[in-house]
């Protein structure tokens, strides 16, 4: 059985709304309204990083599992940064750090 290393749930509508809050220029319903103006649908993602390195995807709105290809925009720098983690602290034995 595979050992999980982390996991982590991406909701981009979050992502976007703590982006326009921490410009500093956006109060709570400015930002909300910012996000709710976007295009597109914002995706609910739960990345599965086991101690292997292999990694399960999950859409949490239709429960299909994704492949990294299919990923986009900040779901896919999501992944990529906690790829990077995960190879800094195969490699060099880095303590993990929070962005």
């Amino acid at each position: 059985m595979r050992e999980i290393w982390e996991i982590h749930r991406f909701i981009e509508r979050d992502y976007w709304f703590w982006r326009f809050k921490k410009s500093g220029t956006w109060s709570d319903p400015q930002a909300r309204a910012m996000v709710d103006r976007l295009p597109g649908p914002m995706r609910d993602i739960t990345f599965k990083f086991y101690t292997d390195g292999s990694v399960v995807i999950t859409d949490n709105a239709t429960g299909r599992e994704l492949q990294p290809s299919e990923l986009s925009g900040p779901a896919l720098q999501f992944f990529v940064n906690r790829r990077i983690s995960y190879i800094k602290k195969k490699i060099f034995g880095f303590p993990e750090q929070t962005a």
